[in-house]
């Protein structure tokens, strides 16, 4: 009998009585992450998969593949179909963004049907040392080199969903090994190796060529970055929130005072001070905050007579600074009412 166990497996992360969905693509990943769940007891798993019709007989064959899955484990089955090259058409966006979107709708309407709002996702250590390069080579700042969280959570409209990845720390060698033991069916999406898209040339060229470089796989190395960096990304979120409550006034949550905001920059850093923004804008509802929409708003905190009173956002949203502080606006005159 093969072995029951993958290392680096999370299985704390989902507990056995824990009713939760799972995005299952037909893929190895996908397949063996089914497995080792339901192999540790978990038997309240919800089998999810979107057919995005990109690649015709094989997109179906996929959908067959993860249904029979659900029905030998006797687990339900949720699945539909999005014409996702269409919409990348239709909406001048990257087949890549526009299947994201897609899979982001699907699990939510799966979500609300099953008043279920946890989702199990296969990504594992590879994909994880994929990322971060990526995120290094783009410039990305501390939470870029966190890559992806083991726990993290996507919005949809108004629903928010909780996003585990129990296979972070796991090799992609030890999961086709596992699938091999098992004997257990997948698939292979040959588009996984086309250089047409940048993770796959940073898989297949770049991280071979860093190997024989430094004479080491550069995966472990990259993922423990990744993991220091996670905790010191931890570490400036709890403190841009701690701060973030001493920069609002008694009487107005909604607003920040400019002098507090002044404070905070100089004695603790500007990076507190841009994590500070970004919190308190997301939390306001205003939509596509990045790092330049926050740097935008700091320059509000400079002498009066050097810059703007107004920042412009993103959707027709503004920060104001008026009588010490700032506000967020949208459309003329209307401020946003605290979150009840």
């Amino acid at each position: 009998m093969g072995k029951t166990h993958v290392s680096g497996f999370d299985e704390r992360l989902v507990r056995p009585e824990q009713p939760v969905l799972v995005g299952v693509s037909g893929g190895v990943d996908s397949v063996v992450l089914t497995h080792l769940l339901h192999a540790s007891g978990c038997r309240s798993l919800v089998l999810c998969h979107l057919n995005h019709g990109l690649r015709g007989a094989d997109s179906d064959a996929d959908e067959r593949l993860v249904r029979e899955l659900a029905e030998r484990l006797e687990l339900p089955f949720e699945g539909d179909k999005a014409d996702v090259r269409a919409a990348s058409d239709r909406e001048g966006k990257s087949l890549e963004l526009i299947g994201r979107e897609a899979r982001h709708a699907f699990f939510a309407q799966v979500a609300a049907a099953r008043n279920c709002h946890q989702l199990v996702l296969a990504h594992h250590a590879d994909d994880q040392a994929e990322t971060i390069l990526m995120n290094i080579l783009r410039g990305c700042g501390p939470d870029g080199l966190g890559g992806i969280r083991p726990k993290s959570t996507i919005r949809v409209g108004t629903q928010a969903i909780e996003i585990l990845r129990p296979l972070l720390s796991c090799r992609k060698v030890d999961l086709i090994d596992y699938a091999q033991e098992h004997a257990l069916a997948f698939n292979e999406d040959l588009s996984n190796t086309s250089p047409e898209h940048l993770r796959n040339r940073i898989r297949h060229d770049l991280l071979p060529e860093i190997h024989t470089l430094i004479g080491r796989d550069p995966t472990t190395a990259l993922g423990r970055l990744g993991r220091l960096a996670a905790e010191d990304r931890a570490v400036l979120d709890r403190l841009a929130r701690k701060s973030l409550k001493q920069a609002q006034p008694d009487d107005d949550p909604t607003a920040l005072l400019v002098g507090e905001l002044r404070a905070i920059r100089d004695d603790i850093g500007q990076s507190v001070l841009w994590r500070l923004l970004r919190t308190w804008l997301r939390e306001l509802g205003v939509p596509g905050v990045d790092l330049a929409t926050v740097e935008g708003v700091a320059e509000l905190l400079e002498d009066p007579g050097k810059v703007p009173a107004k920042a412009n956002l993103p959707g027709g949203w503004w920060v104001r600074r008026r009588s010490g502080r700032l506000f967020v606006e949208k459309l003329e005159r209307v401020v946003l009412a605290p979150k009840s």
